[in-house]
């Protein structure tokens, strides 16, 4: 994994990332994001109630389930990292469910354009370079 350090820019890789997703995978993940927040709200409803799993104990758990390294000794900076992605799906599943007009269109295109040489890059800003 690499670590990034603007907000931005990770919250941008992973919502492309999420657009690339087939739309039953897509789906999926956002009814168990969904359903993962609405248990987290449910986290420290005042001092005496609630469980103690708010989104980062949620994403913490959730994590070796869904993002593992196959290297037999990975390392902590790994986990960490993968904790915080699982986190960002978490916290941005709203702003993640949408899909731009723009990928939608590479989509449902990519593979007419490939036998003409053009190899589609989409860059962090979501503008599109096409190489000849």
């Amino acid at each position: 994994m690499i670590e990034m350090e603007e907000e931005s820019v990770r919250k941008t890789i992973l919502h492309l990332t999420c657009c690339l997703l087939p739309k039953p995978n897509r789906d999926s993940m956002e009814a168990i994001c969904l359903f993962l927040r609405w248990v987290a709200s449910f986290s420290h409803v005042d001092e005496e109630t609630g469980s103690k799993m708010d989104l980062h104990n949620l994403a913490t758990v959730i994590t070796p389930n869904i993002l593992y390294s196959k290297s037999k000794d990975p390392t902590k900076d790994e986990s960490f990292l993968a904790i915080e992605a699982v986190m960002g799906l978490l916290e941005y599943q709203d702003d993640f469910c949408v899909v731009s007009v723009l990928v939608q269109f590479i989509q449902m295109n990519i593979m007419l354009l490939i036998p003409f040489g053009l190899t589609p890059y989409l860059f962090v800003d979501s503008s599109l370079f096409w190489m000849f």
